[in-house]
């Protein structure tokens, strides 16, 4: 029996709305997972100002980091809430079952109309706490900024650069 992309109740509109309720959920945890990488370049122990080649070796190195391993190495040097480290770890383990194991575990729902609504929900619920998590996230970032002297202006600024750099690449 040969494997067909498309269930038996062949509701083409339907099958889309999975797939792309799964690309929300995913380009959030991306979301969370850039901004983390983020958040953790512009950490130093002490306290102190970095360069700005310093601050562009490190989002290189935590861009190549996976999500688990960048929270890691963060959790290890930064303080975080107990609740804050909580909802991060929950979205490191929902990211990497939706990577690697989502589709697998709802094959059986997949087929049905009833079963692929249950994972449309499922999806945008992940979706909503990964953009929840990563707005957390930011507001903690912010704080952070305000505390050692760096502005919105300087923080837009160097995010302008990151993507114009982005574009000419």
């Amino acid at each position: 029996m040969a494997f067909s992309p498309t269930p038996p109740d062949k509701d083409p509109n339907h099958i889309k709305r999975v797939y792309e309720a799964y690309g929300l959920a995913m380009y959030q945890a991306q979301c969370l997972e850039k901004q983390l990488a983020m958040v953790y370049a512009t950490h130093s122990k002490p306290p102190r100002r970095i360069t700005k080649e310093e601050l562009e070796q490190k989002l290189t190195r935590n861009f190549e980091q996976t999500f688990g391993r960048l929270f890691g190495d963060m959790r290890r040097t930064v303080y975080l809430t107990s609740d804050f480290e909580s909802r991060m770890q929950s979205a490191v383990d929902k990211r990497n079952w939706l990577a690697h194991d989502y589709f697998g575990d709802r094959a059986g729902h997949f087929p049905t109309y009833p079963g692929r609504e249950t994972m449309i929900r499922e999806l945008t619920e992940l979706a909503e706490q990964f953009d929840a998590t990563d707005q957390q996230l930011e507001t903690v970032y912010r704080k952070w900024m305000e505390r050692n002297g760096i502005t919105k202006e300087h923080a837009q600024r160097a995010l302008d650069e990151m993507i114009e750099r982005a574009r000419n690449s």
